[in-house]
């Protein structure tokens, strides 16, 4: 896909919040990979998040484009969050999906306690979450996160390498837990990448006297 291609992938609100019936109002983009809180578990990092600098951050990377989505209720309740970055080559997209595997089956093994995040930005009160039901198949990885507090958050997450471009998304919502609408969502963005024009076959020549 084009090398300026990443803000072409990401769905607007209105795109996300009907196709998972949510009521999303508040957009945030962002043009660079980040992470705007701190894990007590290194290890988890890249497994609490979508759109991190360690697994985007590449020489490589040609663009990024990433969207926050929310409610806007006083508690909030929702939570979408696409990232996309496109780079130099296939290989370089496998990489990075490489790498983010390697990372997370790292996570889930070694969360002998609750992984805890600390906010950096706001300075709100820390969560302490578990990650489980890593799925590994193919170009594709899926796994979630959950709040350990009785009607906490649970959060979907699922990251596809898929040609020159890495797709990540995810979707926290208060109990009841979301039943993969990231994997949805997912689907949505991958629809969403532009398709190279079919080639042409060459003229006949034409017919000599």
């Amino acid at each position: 896909m084009p090398s300026n291609g990443a803000s072409q992938i990401v769905l607007p609100i209105a795109d996300a919040a009907a196709l998972l019936a949510l009521p999303l109002t508040t957009e945030s983009p962002f043009d660079g990979p980040r992470q705007d809180f701190q894990t007590s578990l290194p290890a988890c990092a890249d497994a609490a998040d979508v759109g991190t600098p360690r697994i985007f951050g590449r020489p490589d990377l040609t663009s990024f484009h990433g969207s926050l989505l929310r409610d806007d209720s006083e508690d909030g309740r929702h939570i979408v969050k696409q990232a996309v970055g496109v780079f130099g080559s296939s290989a370089a997209a496998a990489a990075a999906q490489g790498e983010l595997i390697t990372r997370t089956a790292a996570c889930l093994k070694a969360q002998s306690l609750a992984a805890r995040e600390d906010d950096t930005t706001s300075g709100s009160a820390g969560k302490d979450w578990t990650f489980v039901n890593m799925n590994a198949a193919a170009d594709r990885i899926s796994w979630r996160k959950v709040e350990n507090q009785e009607n906490g958050w649970q959060c979907g997450l699922v990251s596809q390498a898929q040609d020159n471009a890495l797709l990540q998304a995810l979707v926290c919502e208060r109990t009841p837990p979301p039943k993969g609408p990231a994997t949805e969502l997912l689907n949505a963005m991958v629809a969403r990448i532009p398709q190279a024009a079919p080639e042409l076959p060459a003229p006949e020549p034409a017919p000599t006297s």
